[in-house]
């Protein structure tokens, strides 16, 4: 099944997104997948999060 299939006709089954490489991630238009993918490519453009009080634990 392609991607544009399942974009196309929602009685079939969803595709199987884990099979997907990311740029084919990128081309199926789906507004939560979309929303989701945004996140993690804003999230994996920040600096990693400073671990506050890691060291007063001990």
């Amino acid at each position: 099944m392609s991607v544009e299939s399942a974009e196309s006709t929602p009685d079939e089954p969803f595709a199987d997104v884990l099979a997907l490489s990311l740029t084919e991630l990128r081309t199926i238009r789906h507004p939560v997948l979309r929303e989701v993918l945004d996140d993690l490519r804003e999230r994996a453009a920040q600096p990693g999060e400073m671990l506050w009080g890691y060291g007063s634990a001990f």
